[in-house]
């Protein structure tokens, strides 16, 4: 049996610490992976380490750029047991991410209406958990009661079959 990753977490950067402030939620940010030990993990964030506003379509690694500059990062890492139909579908529902990684933005614009709950959908442009949510849906992984354009972080954390494996400083976790 096959496995998909999912990582919350919360940096500690001043604009995760604002989406904190304003959902309550612990965790404010969401990443797929594909490996136990999350060297192939993606998700939306920023592109350069000091400057957020470069944002879009990432590949992420636990302990380089944003998270080896914001080391005390807080995560918590969910297991889901997955068929090979679903891995395979998983992985083809990624490709479109992987080829056009240029063209795909962080949505910063829609964030605030997110917030409101409006729906404001632009081409091209995603969140993170918006993108995790669409992964798992597409894949038949898992499903959620709202539109994903408005899942949180957060619901993640309650997929039914997801077990916690770690729950800790991410600098910490080695899978």
């Amino acid at each position: 049996m096959k496995h998909i990753y999912i990582m919350v977490s919360q940096t500690g950067t001043s604009v995760s610490r604002l989406f904190g402030f304003v959902t309550k939620y612990p965790y404010n940010h969401s990443s797929l992976a594909f490996d136990r030990e999350l060297n192939e993990m993606y998700s939306f964030g920023r592109r350069l380490v000091y400057f957020m506003l470069v944002a879009g379509f990432v590949n992420e690694k636990p302990r380089t750029k944003v998270y080896a500059r914001f080391n005390r990062t807080i995560c918590e890492v969910y297991e889901i047991p997955v068929t090979d139909e679903q891995y395979a579908a998983a992985r083809a529902a990624l490709q479109p991410f992987l080829d056009g990684r240029k063209h795909y933005k962080y949505d910063i614009l829609g964030v605030p209406f997110r917030g409101l709950s409006i729906r404001w959908k632009r081409k091209r442009m995603w969140v993170c958990s918006e993108f995790v949510a669409h992964i798992l849906i597409s894949a038949g992984i898992a499903t959620f009661d709202k539109d994903p354009y408005f899942i949180h972080p957060n619901d993640f954390r309650s997929i039914p079959g997801a077990t916690l494996i770690y729950k800790g400083l991410l600098s910490e976790y080695y899978g």
